[in-house]
């Protein structure tokens, strides 16, 4: 798929839906777009650009400019170790970085320095040579490296947003009109099936903090935070991985009376116990 079928169904929307929404942030489609074209002009001398930042519209600004601009993304999780950070930007050789958390990179002693502020992210940048990469490569995504160095998978555009609309044609008898992000946008499962697809489908991304979701890192999940947002966002699909979906389940046996529910749930990254999901 072409990416500016993406960007056409943004500009489609009409003019008072509010396509991302986060923080007290609610951008409609002529602003976002603005915003990303704004960005992608200012990238357009990167090749590969690296966001590590929390959940919210920024990310997802920075994601879009990247496409516009034609110039790898380089999504980093905030859960990557110092040593994952820096392998992931040696082994694409990362020349700029869009992030909420500068201190981290500067730690790494990689050569970034300060440039300025691009929508609320600090933009670092450096001058390195640049690695190779597959001609069609738009975004790197990197493993967990639970089993030794991250591994870094190099994913064309059209086979991200090809994958968003396979999600979109699959789902299309349900009234989907508000996603909320849970898992970190980082993240590849959230941000093709979270993002693309739901943008894809006119729908609007509700996009929280990650501490705002009930996470303290990646080590503790806060249930019945997450469940309180439920009940005020009212999401009609949300993603998650198993053992979120447990803890979930176990708030939600616990409550009285009628509890506000998506009406998809999906559920990725291993399996899930058929009791569970009844």
């Amino acid at each position: 798929m072409n990416v500016d079928r993406l960007f056409a169904a943004i500009a489609n929307r009409p003019t008072a839906d509010a396509v991302l929404a986060g923080d007290g942030e609610s951008w409609r489609a002529a602003g976002l777009l603005a915003a990303v074209d704004d960005l992608a002009g200012q990238l357009a001398a990167c090749r590969v650009v690296a966001v590590l930042a929390d959940n919210g519209p920024a990310w997802v600004i920075a994601d879009l400019a990247c496409l516009r601009a034609g110039v790898v993304h380089l999504p980093l999780p905030a859960f990557f170790s110092v040593s994952q950070l820096a392998h992931a930007l040696l082994e694409t050789a990362a020349d700029c970085i869009l992030t909420d958390q500068p201190q981290r990179l500067i730690d790494l002693d990689l050569g970034f320095a300060l440039v300025g502020q691009r929508h609320g992210l600090v933009w670092m940048q450096r001058a390195v040579p640049a690695k190779r990469l597959p001609a069609s490569t738009a975004k790197v995504s990197f493993t967990s490296g639970s089993s030794g160095a991250p591994k870094g998978v190099c994913l064309s555009a059209a086979g991200l947003l090809e994958t968003a609309q396979a999600v979109n044609k699959r789902l299309a008898d349900l009234p989907i009109a508000k996603h909320l992000a849970v898992l970190p946008l980082a993240l590849l499962l959230e941000n093709s099936a979270g993002v693309y697809a739901p943008l894809l489908r006119g729908a609007q991304v509700v996009l929280p903090r990650l501490q705002a979701l009930g996470w303290h890192g990646m080590g503790r999940f806060d249930a019945a935070t997450f469940e309180r947002l439920v009940d005020t966002v009212r999401p009609d699909s949300l993603i998650l991985v198993p053992e979120l979906l447990k803890a979930w389940t176990l708030v939600r046996a616990r409550r009285d009376g009628y509890a506000p529910t998506p009406i998809y749930v999906a559920v990725g990254g291993a399996r899930v116990a058929p009791p569970l999901l009844a």
